[in-house]
């Protein structure tokens, strides 16, 4: 479904279904200015536990330590109860993290490491809402190499929202291991968690994913998105790959270019304001058949994964497929294919 008509609705009765899960009552009302205002009640159990029986519950721990004395683990978290849990669970690997408790203090601490380097390998446990101020085209900026002994645990309630994970998508390309806990984290996840991503071997001397890449493409893309953080993390990884990239913001300026260059490849976002990629593709399409043109391969870029949207995409004269966020491999997976 396009921007153009709206949503499918399926959203009020997902709400209406969890509300009613949490024995409570939502509602609507409408505003003369405009707009509606939802609204919804829940019913909770107060928290009778404190920090110190959870203290008492926290597991033994489970053979960190020889790693922690080679690695810096620095905690960031502004919730005073999870960090003062955060920091028990840590306790019990026999570390004492680095505290991290505003959004100004991790940009300073951030641009400071960045400036010094990292002595030691380092892993950030962060909760993904502080993940949320860190600036993509920030991380972008800098050197790729710079980033190769950091790695991230993202905490999350319920799972990561799309900007957190387009960040996540960054730093990955960057060569920053990611990993995802869910809250309440274990002991024993955590610790799992930190082995994962902290052993030496998976860093050793090698290169950040995207400082080289096995196959280079010389082809001109042309990236048909709205939001710029896409746009960055697009045109980035396309161009370390070795494509020269124009970017239009949504259909309208994509027909433009395309009458003014020659593209080798068009990846589409689906919906954007203005002229969507549905009908922008469609209309491509159109343009190539009635002036006897190259069909120049499109590929939809999305974050919807139903297999409507899929059907759509192909109806429309689309060849292939990316869910957001799209990493580096499926960047060059689609470039193999059609460069």
């Amino acid at each position: 479904v396009n921007r153009k008509f709206g949503g499918s609705g399926l959203g009020l009765s997902i709400a209406k279904n969890l509300v009613n899960l949490m024995k409570g009552e939502i509602s609507v009302r409408a505003r003369e200015e405009g707009g509606s205002v939802f609204t919804f009640t829940a019913q909770f159990e107060s928290l009778t536990q404190d920090v110190k029986a959870l203290k008492d519950a926290v597991l033994p721990g489970h053979g960190f330590d020889a790693l922690s004395h080679s690695v810096d683990v620095v905690l960031i978290e502004s919730n005073p109860f999870a960090r003062e849990i955060l920091k028990t669970l840590l306790a019990s690997q026999q570390i004492s993290p680095q505290e991290i408790v505003t959004p100004a203090s991790l940009q300073s601490c951030l641009e400071q490491w960045l400036q010094q380097g990292l002595s030691r390998q380092t892993v950030w446990v962060i909760d993904h809402s502080m993940l949320a101020f860190i600036e993509p085209a920030f991380m972008l900026a800098q050197d790729a190499h710079k980033w190769r002994q950091l790695s991230w645990v993202v905490l999350s309630d319920f799972g990561l929202n799309h900007d957190v994970q387009n960040l996540c998508a960054v730093a990955r390309t960057l060569g920053v291991k990611v990993a995802n806990l869910y809250k309440p984290v274990t002991a024993q996840e955590l610790s799992s968690t930190l082995h994962q991503v902290a052993q030496r071997d998976e860093w050793g001397d090698q290169q950040a994913p995207m400082q080289k890449s096995s196959t280079q493409h010389a082809g001109h893309v042309l990236v048909v998105e709205d939001t710029p953080m896409n746009q960055q993390l697009a045109q980035w990884t396309l161009q370390k790959l070795g494509c020269t990239v124009d970017i239009a913001e949504n259909g309208e300026v994509a027909l433009q270019k395309i009458r003014t260059a020659a593209y080798d490849l068009i990846l589409m976002d689906l919906q954007m304001p203005g002229m969507d990629g549905l009908t922008a593709t469609y209309e491509i399409r159109r343009i190539e058949i009635t002036e006897a043109l190259r069909m120049t391969p499109i590929v939809a870029m999305t974050a919807h994964v139903l297999d409507e949207d899929r059907i759509l995409a192909q109806k429309a004269g689309m060849q292939d497929f990316l869910i957001k966020p799209v990493s580096a491999a499926e960047f060059q997976r689609v470039l193999n294919r059609f460069l």
